[in-house]
């Protein structure tokens, strides 16, 4: 994005989980949208990685189907943040339940 000083993020869980051709043929029900600034791509496929293996954690998985709220969410990523989200990387939550 050619105007984007620093990468948005939206964290997004859903009640029912959609069909999507998974790997390992589970619905999708946790999704992260990821707006890169056209300046920095440099830092995008470093970023992306950490957010990959970050969301390969079942702990990790488990918790954010659990949280109710921001707060819970946040904390359920809390242990993670000083390995793989950096505080400029922290994805702003919402929880959205369908």
């Amino acid at each position: 994005m050619p105007k984007l000083r620093s990468p948005a993020k939206v964290l997004m869980t859903l009640r029912q989980g959609i069909e999507f051709g998974a790997p390992d043929d589970e619905p999708v029900d946790i999704l992260l949208a990821v707006l890169w600034p056209q300046d920095h791509q440099d830092g995008f496929l470093p970023a992306l990685a950490k957010y990959c293996r970050l969301f390969r954690s079942n702990q990790v998985l488990q918790g954010l189907r659990n949280a109710r709220s921001k707060t819970e969410a946040m904390m359920v990523l809390q242990p993670f943040s000083s390995d793989v989200l950096a505080p400029s990387d922290r994805p702003e939550l919402r929880i959205h339940r369908q």
